[in-house]
């Protein structure tokens, strides 16, 4: 058949199926036990059948069987009845779109695709088919694919949330946080469904590990002007993503001064109320000479508005002969792939009170994994500069930057350097390499 007969056939059948979709409304007001009210599939499918045996073509009885099979759960069935309609009507778009909606349900992905990629050629502004052919791509993993097919869906219904929120939602599988929270911020402004974004936000806010079990261990080397010997920390750490948040145990091996320090750590993120979740670390040191006994540290993350995030923490250092209680307070902001973070510490101390301030600006790549961030800040900080455990406090100025990279889904590095100025010390600079790796 040439190329005008086909377009001939779709414009006959559109035309006839405005006439049938009308004569559907009137008759499911007509029929017995009004069918499609009471979404009684088993009466719908009863009664259908019962209309076929006397009028075999008909439209409506056709598409409304295949219609309370697939729902009713009788895939195949389903597929039989739509194969049937579409052999009377050929290429009619509901038909296709209801026969590969069933495919999809049933993993035939090939089938699927084939069915419901007819109806968006032949009919680019049927939103229902590119709301299933998404569903169909994200159900095959087909994560970019199924972005775009939501996206023309949203371009034709840009007035509704579901279309937000569904790509939203595959943005988030591919670690796409960014653009996942624009979308759910615009289905917010439709009028979409809260609970459904407030859940997908809250996976937003605390950014999971994109696996169950994550691996890290990192190299970190100082060095200082004038020279003096250099410190090294190797660090190692696994983690483990949980229904609610996550938990990290590891441990570390410092070398300052000649000698020889290790701690253990276990590090939990948990969610609260809405919107809100908490971290909480603790280091204890294993008999330690120049690092600290145990560090307690406690943080509340509350997010608010259009992508603004509070927090408050409280970190306590305890030295064989002396303690530190640090307090802060943050403000934070996404901007479209920016974070944009504001810190203040305060350190009270033999009455007086210390402070930093600090500013981190980081910028998400393709991904929430992959990222640039430079950190600066200006204050006082408890700092070991002696072969023994009694912090110093020391006005100082920092920057820092950090660029983190997966080569692959499952195995990512992290480069870091800092610069220190700290007066009364040495110049501090720090670099730190890591190796992470993802189950």
């Amino acid at each position: 058949m040439g190329e005008n007969g086909k377009k001939r056939i779709w414009r006959n059948c559109s035309t006839m199926k405005f006439h049938l979709i009308i004569f559907l409304l009137i008759y499911t007001i007509l029929i017995p036990h009004k069918i499609y009210a009471q979404e009684n599939f088993e009466s719908e499918i009863i009664e259908y059948k019962r209309i076929l045996e006397s009028e075999p073509e008909s439209y409506v009885a056709l598409f409304g069987l295949a219609r309370a099979l697939a729902f009713s759960g009788n895939h195949q069935e389903a597929i039989k009845a739509y194969s049937n309609l579409l052999s009377k009507y050929d290429n009619d778009a509901d038909g296709l779109l209801g026969r590969g909606r069933v495919y999809a349900w049933m993993g035939k992905f090939n089938k699927s695709e084939n069915d419901i990629q007819k109806v968006v050629k032949y009919h680019p502004s049927y939103a229902d088919a590119w709301s299933a052919l998404g569903d169909m791509y994200k159900w095959s993993n087909q994560r970019n694919n199924s972005i775009e097919a939501y996206k023309r869906w949203m371009e034709l219904e840009p007035d509704k949330s579901e279309p937000y929120v569904a790509r939203a939602s595959v943005l988030i599988e591919n670690r796409q946080f960014s653009e996942a929270r624009f979308d759910l911020t615009l289905a917010r402004d439709n009028d979409g469904d809260k609970y459904q974004i407030d859940m997908l936000i809250r996976i937003l806010n605390r950014i999971p590990s994109a696996t169950l079990w994550e691996f890290t261990v990192s190299q970190e080397l100082q060095t200082f002007t004038p020279k003096r010997e250099n410190w090294n920390t190797t660090t190692f750490g696994v983690n483990r993503e949980l229904a609610n948040g996550s938990i990290a145990i590891g441990g570390l091996k410092t070398e300052r001064f000649s000698i020889g320090d290790e701690s253990l750590f276990i590090d939990i993120y948990y969610e609260l109320w809405r919107n809100s979740y908490a971290n909480l670390r603790l280091d204890a040191g294993i008999d330690p000479t120049v690092i600290a006994n145990q560090i307690t540290r406690i943080e509340v993350f509350q997010s608010v508005g259009d992508g603004w995030e509070f927090s408050a923490n409280y970190r306590r250092m305890e030295f064989i002969n002396s303690k530190v209680d640090i307090y802060g307070l943050s403000l934070a902001k996404y901007v479209g792939r920016w974070y944009l973070r504001e810190n203040t510490s305060i350190i009270p101390k033999d009455g007086k009170l210390g402070y930093t301030n600090s500013v981190s600006i980081r910028r998400y790549l393709s991904t929430i994994d992959n990222f640039l961030e430079i950190r600066m800040g200006h204050g006082q900080e408890e700092v070991i500069l002696r072969a023994s455990s009694k912090p110093d406090k020391l006005t100082r100025d920092f920057i820092s930057i950090r660029l983190q990279h997966f080569l692959s889904t499952n195995f990512g590095i992290s480069i870091s350097g800092s610069y220190n100025d700290e007066k009364g010390a040495p110049i501090r600079r720090v670099f730190q390499l890591s190796l992470i790796i993802r189950n």
